[in-house]
C-alpha cells in the first residue's frame, strides 16, 4: 500500500517552490537530476517515507522517530515550481533552497541529491554545513572531466543554436532520405528547451560564471559526512564525476548494481544504503 503524498506550495522571494511530502520523522530533502523533477524520486520516497526502526537520531534532535519526513521539491525554474526570467545559477538554487527551508523551520537535514541537485546540495553544504547533517549524492555535477561535455546541447539550445538552425533547414531532405539522426537531435532539442533554467546552469551561461561554481578544488572542504552511490555499469562521465566527490574528507562510495539510472531502476536498493548509513551515522552520535 503506498503511502500518502502531500503536495505543498509555499510562495518565496524568487516565485513559488512546489514540493512533495512523505511520511513523518527525521527530515530527508531530495533534489531531483538535472532534466527532471521531484516526482523523479516518489519511488524512493515510499521506501523511505515508512516505518524505520526506531531510535534513529540523525538529526539528533528527538529520543525516538520512525520512518524518514522526506521532502522533493521542484527546483526553482523546473516542474511546477515558478519559472522567472532570471539569469539561473547554483547561488540562486542555493539561495531559494536556503529560503525555502528557513521558511519550514527544518533542523539540519541529510539532503539527498542526483545529477544538477547534486551540485545544488554540495554547494548548500559548503555555504551552510550547520544545516547539512549529510549528503547522498548520485552522478553528482558541479566538477570538470577531462572530456568537453555539453557540446552537442549548447549548439541545439545554447545562446546560439547554430546546429538546429541548420538541421530544421535539411530536416525535410532528411526524412526522404531516411536521415533519423536528424529527428533524433531535434527531439533532444525539445526537451531541452522544456528545462530552460538547466540549460542556463550547465552551458548557456558564460564560461567564467559557471567555472565560478564548479567545486574541483572545495570538494576536500565539505565537512559533512558523504554517501556516494554509482552504479557498477555506469558510464565514464559519471565515474569520473563520482571520482572526484569521493576526495570529500568524510566520503564512502558505495557501488550498486544498474547503470545511469540508478534512481529509477535500484530505488529500494538505494533506500537500503540510505537507511544502513543513517543508522551508521547515528551510532557515532551516541
Amino acid at each position: 500500500m503506498s503511502l500518502p503524498t502531500r503536495n505543498v506550495r509555499l510562495q518565496l522571494a524568487h516565485g513559488s517552490l512546489f514540493w512533495r511530502e512523505v511520511g513523518m520523522g527525521l527530515p530527508l530533502v531530495f533534489l531531483h537530476g538535472t532534466w527532471q523533477d521531484g516526482e523523479q524520486w516518489m519511488p524512493l520516497l515510499q521506501y523511505l517515507g515508512s516505518s524505520a526502526s526506531s531510535g534513529e537520531r540523525i538529526p539528533r534532535r528527538n529520543n525516538r522517530t520512525e520512518g524518514y519526513h522526506c521532502f522533493a521539491p521542484d527546483l526553482l525554474g523546473f516542474g511546477e515550481s515558478s519559472r522567472p526570467k532570471l539569469p539561473y545559477s547554483i547561488d540562486l538554487e542555493v539561495e531559494v533552497l536556503a529560503e525555502w527551508l528557513d521558511s519550514l523551520r527544518c533542523p539540519p537535514v541529510v539532503l539527498v541529491a542526483e545529477g544538477l541537485g547534486g551540485w545544488i546540495a554540495a554547494s548548500y553544504a559548503l555555504r551552510f554545513p550547520e544545516r547539512v547533517c549529510g549528503l547522498v549524492l548520485i552522478a553528482p555535477e558541479g566538477v570538470q572531466t577531462k572530456t568537453r561535455r555539453w557540446g552537442l546541447e549548447r549548439s541545439l539550445a545554447g545562446r546560439f543554436p547554430w546546429r538546429a538552425w541548420g538541421l530544421q533547414c535539411i530536416a525535410p531532405v532528411a526524412r526522404l532520405l531516411g536521415w533519423p539522426w536528424v529527428a533524433h537531435q531535434l527531439a533532444w532539442r525539445r526537451e531541452l528547451r522544456r528545462s530552460p533554467a538547466a540549460c542556463d546552469i550547465l552551458f548557456r551561461r558564460r564560461s567564467r560564471l559557471i567555472a565560478a561554481e564548479q567545486l574541483d578544488e572545495k570538494v576536500g572542504w565539505l565537512k559533512v559526512p558523504v554517501l556516494l552511490l554509482q552504479g557498477e555499469e555506469a558510464n565514464s562521465t559519471t565515474v569520473a564525476l563520482t571520482h572526484t566527490y569521493a576526495a570529500a574528507p568524510l566520503c564512502e562510495l558505495r557501488i550498486l548494481p544498474g547503470g545511469d539510472d540508478l534512481v529509477h531502476t535500484e530505488a529500494e536498493a538505494i533506500a537500503a544504503e540510505i537507511r544502513t548509513w543513517l543508522q551508521t551515522l547515528n551510532s557515532k552520535t551516541k
